[in-house]
């Protein structure tokens, strides 16, 4: 197939836009991919053949930086974060447009090279597990404190996609710095570019190698190796490690741990512990934190173990060459200086016991604080070394509320009770205490006087002679009974306390009762009988304005009693129902649309009213009635 000028030119448009989107798809996978990794850690799910260190290790930051030399080193492990400070947010390897963000450290670790002699620096990066992605960034401190590095430093970077993950491209992951490459950083998300140009090294000049893990497949990272071979420059850390501290014990010891300076090769461990000894005890064991079952790594903490464990007293920590031949060694296979010694401190047992007892009756305040119930308070103090050296015991007793016994003392007027009168209620109260002083039981007398009231009244209270009159008693205590009625042939049960009579003339009526305790009362009531006399008449107006004059609309009787009104129906202007009471005597409109919530106009309104007396008497009445304002 032939191609014009603007064929080709389109099919070369074409083919770069699919390598352009090709490495888009394997940035987005490999950081998918360190999401993954992030989960799996979360999860603790390991990979085979990883050791995943915990977060913040002091290598995850520029600062605490591995100072390595010679031609190479291996790390076994896997990192994860960025350690307690973000040092490199971004580098020139960011991909374009920028995503993914930054391009900078992530399940990153940090090494050091410090330049001796000058020349050329290449390094190769080779996975444990070929299918592992390695970036890197090769900074140079200048005079940039190792706090404040950032992309400016920056004078190599490799992100380069070791792809296809899972498969075996040519690199088998391997990245570095070489002789041939004429590049100094390749961004994220390309790939056939794993070298960068070498680095032209003075004496003198510090660089810093920071190396991010990403593992296949979404798995942690099975550990690098980087070699120096072929480099020209000579860096190499001239200082030995020491040790700096060893933790102190309380009581015994079983085991100590030993800070050092630096970190030092878990290979160069006995893991008998005769690279240690102390004098008059027998160290069995000795393991460096974080070094894995084959004794590789590198770690800064070697942990002890004692055979009997120590007793209380100081001891003599001593380092010196194991059982296999060596001492203590850095990552340059610098020896821990000889002589080297410790203080360890196992603190006797010499805690006191302070003990306090303090009571009280139904509360206790101690300290500013109250306690209602029995406790027991312990308090801690310790002493050097953080051991347990005075425990202050407090026994706060409280004794409960005590026993009650109560008893009513009662008569009618006045209780005489030990020789006392009493007109009033009262309560005595006898007390007896218990060998602590405290209430014990309390023998409660309650000195009830009851000075009994009894009542009767009349409904109606002015009743027409030949009306129905309901008598009614009460009294001030719950609980009394009726003895009798006067005159008693007109209430017929006489123990009853309320009756229903017909008055034929006034009387004076007497009720008899008795209270449960037994007290007395008569309650007399006079009844005036009117003489009937069947007339009422309505007004004209009313003023319902809450003055109390002639708040209401209703029949004006001559007598209070002797009537009932069979119908009483108010209408406004336009025939509607605003009030209605039927059947009782006590027919009365407020002004309110039955006598309800919602306030009638001011106006003219109309009424109808039917009456019947008791003596037969029947009066019909219509008319209106004004409401003003």
């Amino acid at each position: 197939m032939i191609f014009s000028a603007g064929g080709v030119s389109l099919m070369h448009t074409i083919i770069m836009s699919l390598s352009v989107t090709v490495c888009w798809l394997y940035s987005f996978m490999k950081y998918w991919y360190r999401f993954v990794l992030l989960m799996i850690s979360v999860l603790g799910v390991m990979h085979a053949g990883a050791q995943l260190l915990p977060p913040n290790r002091p290598e995850q930051d520029a600062c605490g930086a591995l100072e390595i030399c010679g031609n190479g080193f291996y790390s076994p492990y896997s990192y994860q974060g960025h350690g307690v400070v973000f040092d490199l947010t971004s580098t020139p390897c960011t991909s374009p447009g920028g995503s993914p963000p930054g391009a900078g450290e992530d399940n990153a670790m940090w090494l050091k090279l410090r330049v001796t002699a000058s020349g050329t620096i290449v390094f190769t990066i080779t996975p444990v597990d070929n299918f592992d992605d390695y970036d890197w960034a090769m900074l140079s401190l200048g005079n940039t404190p190792c706090s404040a590095v950032s992309s400016a430093n920056v004078i190599r970077c490799n992100f380069n996609n070791n792809i296809p993950i899972g498969g075996t491209p040519p690199n088998n992951g391997v990245t570095g710095l070489n002789n041939t490459s004429t590049i100094t950083s390749v961004p994220a998300g390309f790939s056939g570019n794993p070298y960068c140009r070498r680095v032209d090294a003075v004496a003198g000049e510090v660089f810093l190698i920071m190396i991010n893990n990403f593992g296949a497949n979404g798995s942690l990272s099975s550990g690098f190796r980087i070699d120096f071979s072929g480099s020209t420059a000579v860096f190499n850390d001239q200082i030995p490690p020491r040790m700096v501290s060893v933790t102190s014990s309380c009581f015994t010891a079983t085991d100590a741990t030993v800070q050092l300076s630096e970190p030092i090769k878990c290979s160069s461990i006995a893991a008998n512990g005769s690279d240690f000894a102390i004098p008059g005890a027998t160290i069995s064991g000795a393991a460096g934190i974080n070094c894995n079952a084959s004794n590789q790594g590198y770690t800064d903490k070697i942990q002890l173990t004692f055979s009997p464990p120590l007793s209380g007293g100081v001891y003599s920590l001593q380092a010196r060459t194991g059982s296999d031949g060596n001492t203590l060694l850095d990552l340059c296979d610098n020896p821990l200086a000889l002589p080297a010694s410790l203080v360890l401190n196992v603190f006797s047992n010499n805690s006191v016991t302070h003990t306090i007892d303090t009571a009280g009756c139904t509360s206790v305040i101690y300290k500013g604080v109250t306690y209602t119930q029995s406790t027991v308070l312990r308090d801690t103090i310790r002493g050097q070394g953080g051991c347990d050296s005075i425990y202050n015991v407090t026994n706060i007793k409280v004794y409960s509320e005590p026993e009650r016994f109560e008893e009513t003392v009662g008569d009618c007027d006045t209780v005489i009770f030990r020789g006392k009168m009493y007109l009033e209620n009262a309560t005595v109260t006898d007390t007896f205490r218990s060998r602590q002083g405290c209430d014990s039981f309390l023998h409660i007398y309650n000195i009830y006087v009851e000075h009994f009231e009894l009542t009767v009244t009349a409904d109606p209270p002015e009743p027409v002679k030949g009306d129905y009159v309901l008598f009614t008693t009460s009294a001030n205590v719950p609980d009394y009974s009726i003895n009798a009625w006067y005159p008693r042939h007109v209430f017929p049960r006489q123990f009853g306390k309320d009756h229903s009579i017909l008055i034929q003339e006034s009387d004076t009526v007497k009720v008899i009762g008795t209270s449960a305790l037994g007290c007395v009362d008569t309650a007399v009531l006079y009844i005036k009988a009117d003489s009937l006399i069947p007339v009422f008449i309505m007004p004209n107006a009313f003023s319902p304005n809450g003055d109390g004059l002639n708040d209401v609309f209703e029949p004006k009787f001559v007598n209070k009693s002797g009537y009932v009104v069979k119908s009483f129906k108010v209408f406004n202007r336009w025939g509607q129902l605003v009030y209605l009471a039927e059947g009782t005597r006590k027919a009365s409109w407020n002004g309110y649309y039955y006598n309800k919530d919602k306030r009638a106009e001011p106006g003219t309104y109309f009424y109808f009213i039917r009456v019947e007396f008791i003596d037969g008497t029947k009066e019909t009445v219509k008319g209106d009635v004004t409401i003003v304002p």
